[in-house]
């Protein structure tokens, strides 16, 4: 299981990547998104 810090560095990883590709504008953070997953971790894309 990811502790709080390790989802926080996760993320600004991915942020980073997406603005160096150019993807940034198209990048939304939701919180609450999980698609009917009883128990997740990780990114989810949609």
């Amino acid at each position: 299981v990811l502790s709080d810090q390790n989802a926080i560095v996760e993320l600004r990883q991915l942020f980073s990547l997406a603005e160096h590709y150019g993807y940034l504008q198209w990048i939304e953070f939701d919180a609450s998104v999980v698609r009917g997953l009883a128990y997740y971790t990780g990114i989810v894309f949609e």
